[in-house]
C-alpha cells in the first residue's frame, strides 16, 4: 500500500473539475479513507477510472535541435499573450472510428486506437492532463499548467506533443482533425503489422503511449473495447483473433 494519504489542493481542484464531483463527497471520502488507513488519492484513482499521468513520452528522433527550440518559442509566445486551450469539441466512438478507419482501412486497429482516446480524454478534442504535480515539473513548456492535450493526450512537455505542433501547428492541440490526421500518420510509420483488436491494443500502449503503468491500460482499454464492439459492428472473435 502507498504511504501517501493525502490529496493536494491542485490534485482535489482537478478531480472536481473534470469529474465535477460533489463538493462534500470528496472531503468525505478522503477523511474516512484517513482513518482506515487507506490511500485516498490511489482509492479515487481508481474508482473514478482516472489513468495515472504519463511518462514522458520518448521523443521524435527527427527533430532538430532547432525546430524543438521553435517550437518552445512559439509556446512561450503562446503563454505569454494568455492564450488558452479550453472548451470541450468532443467525438463519438464511432465517428471517430470511421474516421480511423477510412484511413487506415483496418477495423481491429482503428478500434484500438478508439479505445486508447476513450480512456486518455473521454473523446474530448480539447481534454488537457498532466496537469500538477507532474507539470510544475516543466515550468517553461506546459500551458496553463498542463503538459497533454488531445484526444490521445499528446505531452508538449517532453513528448509527442512536441511533434504534432511541429507538423500541425499550435492549434492541433484542441482540433480534432489534425490529432487524428496525425496519429494516423504515426501509428503508420511505426508498422503495426496484422494483429487482434487486443494486440493492437497492447502494442499501441507499448509503442504509442507509454504510460506508467502499461498493464493496467491495456487492461481498462480492453475491457472497453469488448464492451463498446457494438458500436463498431464486430464480433466478440475480432478481440482475439
Amino acid at each position: 500500500m502507498s504511504k501517501r494519504l493525502l490529496i493536494s489542493e491542485e490534485e482535489k481542484k482537478e478531480i472536481k473539475k473534470l469529474y465535477k464531483i460533489n463538493e462534500g463527497w470528496l472531503d468525505d471520502t478522503i477523511s474516512y479513507l484517513k482513518s482506515a488507513g487507506e490511500d485516498a488519492y490511489d482509492f479515487i484513482k481508481d474508482k473514478l477510472d482516472i489513468d495515472d499521468e504519463s511518462d514522458e513520452k520518448i521523443d521524435d528522433k527527427n527533430i532538430s535541435k532547432s525546430d524543438k527550440e521553435k517550437i518552445q518559442s512559439d509556446i512561450s509566445d503562446m503563454k505569454s499573450k494568455d492564450v488558452n486551450i479550453s472548451g470541450e469539441e468532443k467525438i463519438s466512438a464511432k465517428e471517430l472510428f470511421d474516421k480511423l478507419n477510412s484511413k487506415l482501412n483496418n477495423e481491429k486497429l482503428a478500434v484500438a486506437i478508439v479505445a486508447n482516446a476513450a480512456k486518455e480524454s473521454s473523446l474530448n478534442c480539447s481534454a488537457k492532463g498532466d496537469g500538477p504535480p507532474y507539470s510544475l515539473n516543466h515550468p517553461d513548456k506546459n500551458i496553463g499548467g498542463f503538459c497533454s492535450f488531445g484526444l490521445w493526450q499528446y505531452n508538449i512537455c517532453g513528448g509527442l506533443g512536441i511533434t504534432l505542433v511541429k507538423d500541425k501547428g499550435l492549434d492541433s492541440l484542441n482540433d480534432c482533425e489534425k490529432q487524428i490526421d496525425f496519429m494516423v500518420s504515426h501509428v503508420q510509420k511505426k508498422k503495426p503489422g496484422q494483429k487482434s483488436i487486443k494486440g493492437y491494443i497492447d502494442w499501441f500502449v507499448e509503442t504509442i503511449e507509454n504510460p506508467k503503468d502499461k498493464e493496467s491500460a491495456k487492461k481498462k482499454r480492453n475491457q472497453w473495447a469488448a464492451s463498446n464492439l457494438s458500436i463498431f459492428d464486430l464480433d466478440v472473435d475480432s478481440i482475439h483473433s
